[in-house]
C-alpha cells in the first residue's frame, strides 16, 4: 500500500511538472510572436510618417 502511494504521488507530480513545462513553453513562444507582430506594424507606421510625400520630394 506504501509503495502504491508514493507511486502515485511520484507520478502526479511528474505529470503536473510536464503540464505547467508545456503551458510555460507555449506561453513564452505566443509572448515572441507577439512581439515580433507588434514590431512589424509599429515599424510600418512610423515609415509611414517618416517619408515625405511625393510632391515635396524634388524640392
Amino acid at each position: 500500500m506504501k509503495k502504491m502511494l508514493l507511486t502515485a504521488t511520484a507520478l502526479g507530480t511528474a505529470i503536473a511538472g510536464l503540464i505547467v513545462y508545456y503551458q510555460r513553453k507555449n506561453k513564452s513562444s505566443n509572448r515572441v510572436l507577439e512581439s515580433a507582430d507588434d514590431a512589424y506594424k509599429t515599424i510600418n507606421e512610423g515609415i509611414g510618417h517618416i517619408e515625405r510625400p511625393a510632391h515635396h520630394a524634388m524640392g
